[in-house]
């Protein structure tokens, strides 16, 4: 006699809660296993340095955060108009004659100890060759040139540079 007997809805119920219940502990016991001894304390250590190095060069304004060849060491007027020859230079070297040049250097008083920014625009035309030589000249400059916008603009044969951008300086004590 064989008798079919199926189980009744509270032994499954009892069996799939047993079954997640092992599951859950198996997952619980190897993230316990993957996180490493003092997770907390070396991410708040972390956080602390984090924050000091974002925090340091704005709070100083010390030029020893940038790059030697990223700043001028010269008062603004003086290196305004170094870099307005250098600009006239690197586009006549890249055969850019005619090249549109204004340089605005900062007020003195706006410095405050922190490298300033001397702004200038170009505008230049010319072969798109001589256009690319003049941004690989300007790429390589010191100190370093940081461009805000640039639009090149082709008109068939030539190509249109306009180039808006800032060169910072720190004045020598």
């Amino acid at each position: 006699m064989s008798r079919s007997s199926t189980p009744d809805v509270k032994t499954v119920c009892v069996a799939v809660l047993a079954g997640l219940a092992a599951v859950w502990a198996g997952f619980s016991g190897l993230s316990l296993l993957a996180t490493p001894a003092h997770l907390k304390a070396r991410l708040g250590a972390i956080e602390t340095t984090a924050g000091r190095i974002d925090a340091a060069p704005r709070e100083s304004g010390d030029p020893s955060a940038y790059a030697p060849h990223a700043l001028c060491r010269a008062s603004p007027q003086e290196a305004a108009d170094a870099l307005k020859t250098a600009l006239a230079g690197s586009a006549a070297t890249a055969g850019l004659a005619g090249a549109k040049i204004a340089v605005t250097p900062p007020d003195s008083a706006e410095a405050g100890g922190r490298p300033t920014p001397v702004l200038f625009e170009l505008d230049a035309a010319g072969r798109y060759d001589s256009v690319l030589a003049l941004l690989r000249l300007l790429d390589q400059a010191e100190p370093e040139v940081f461009a805000d916008t640039l639009d090149l603009k082709s008109q068939t044969s030539t190509v249109s540079l306009k180039l808006t951008g800032r060169v910072l300086c720190q004045a020598s004590a």
